[in-house]
């Protein structure tokens, strides 16, 4: 940077982008607080990789796209938070203590299948339900095809199926993993 410093040129990108960037991740999430909150981990995060502003056309264009991103990303995990709580509710309409118990049931024979699958197999099915990374990006973090990913995934819910396709639980499994 030669004619501003970094500290300068980043406070003017701060105060003409701040409150144009906050009004694209509440547009997302509708809620002010976490949309103050994705701008600042952009903003944090922009100031983190200085050294590679250089390469960077428009930091107006840049940052709104992270804000979007990341905005997306928090509300996709809070959708999907909510309707795997509704779904469970749903199915649970008469909860009595005695369903904890089997709760904790299911819970345990969830995690005896995915520790009985494959390294790999389980490998990927924990980065899509626990990361909730896509297909493509699991492709593109273990350097593998997309289809490889496919046909693990689909290795993995075969497990899931078997197991509880013909019990009570089937349709908790079902609103869980697919």
């Amino acid at each position: 940077m030669t004619t501003m410093s970094q500290e300068a040129l980043f406070k003017e990108i701060f105060e003409t982008n701040y409150k144009k960037l906050c009004a694209v991740a509440y547009r997302v999430v509708k809620d002010q607080d976490e949309s103050r909150d994705i701008v600042q981990q952009v903003m944090c995060e922009f100031w983190d990789n200085r050294n590679k502003w250089s390469g960077i056309q428009s930091y107006s264009a840049y940052l709104y796209t992270s804000v979007y991103r990341l905005a997306i990303h928090a509300n996709k995990k809070f959708i999907t938070l909510k309707s795997e709580r509704l779904s469970y509710q749903a199915v649970n309409t008469g909860y009595l203590p005695t369903d904890s118990l089997s709760y904790i049931e299911l819970e345990k024979q969830i995690a005896k299948v995915i520790n009985e699958l494959p390294p790999k197999c389980k490998e990927i099915f924990l980065l899509s339900r626990e990361d909730e990374l896509s297909y493509r990006e699991i492709a593109a973090n273990l350097n593998i095809s997309v289809k490889t990913v496919e046909a693990q995934m689909g290795i993995a819910l075969k497990r899931f199926r078997a197991i509880f396709n013909n019990t009570d639980q089937g349709s908790i499994i079902f609103f869980i993993f697919f």
